[in-house]
């Protein structure tokens, strides 16, 4: 499932103005040294900062520029969509088994 376009344009308003939060030398593009340094504020451990910063920085230039953050909020809420999605699939798999009366051991969930 893709982003919701009023989900898009609130990341427009809102992920702009975080991004230029974060940019405190106001070069237009985020170091990992800013990125960490307002996200661990924000509770973010520094692995997933880094990690995210390594998906995010798409041509590997050192710096995220404010379409790659863009890219990086959004594809991060598209896989949170699609693993809702999932989760939401496997629980009703789960209740029709149970429904049908299947669970035995393994609570109804189905095989692969």
């Amino acid at each position: 499932p893709g982003v919701p376009k009023e989900v898009e344009e609130r990341v427009e308003r809102e992920g702009k103005a975080l991004f230029d939060m974060i940019d405190v030398d106001k070069s237009g593009t985020l170091s990992l040294k800013e990125l960490e340094m307002e996200l661990d504020k924000l509770g973010y451990a520094q692995e997933e900062i880094s990690d995210w910063f390594i998906l995010a920085d798409v041509d590997s230039s050192g710096d995220i520029c404010w379409k790659e953050f863009r890219e990086g909020m959004l594809g991060r809420l598209r896989r949170q969509a699609q693993s809702q999605v999932r989760t939401r699939l496997l629980f009703g798999q789960y209740r029709e088994g149970v429904e049908e009366g299947g669970g035995g051991e393994d609570g109804g969930v189905p095989e692969e």
